[in-house]
């Protein structure tokens, strides 16, 4: 886990407005707030599928 950080540390995150910040320069926080800005949009899509198959149930 600490790896897939580093590696996503180093390459930067591409964020919303679609320009790619290094945030490795700043270690290990760099990293985990660069690999968690790339994720980000996933969560935020299966917390939506999540809610819409919610209100499927129902």
């Amino acid at each position: 886990m600490v790896l897939v950080m580093a590696i996503f540390g180093g390459s930067g995150a591409r964020l919303f407005d679609g320009k790619l910040y290094n945030l490795g320069q700043f270690g290990v926080l760099g990293a985990i707030i660069s690999w968690y800005a790339s994720i980000l949009p996933f969560i935020l899509l299966i917390h939506l599928f999540d809610s819409v198959t919610e209100v499927w149930r129902r």
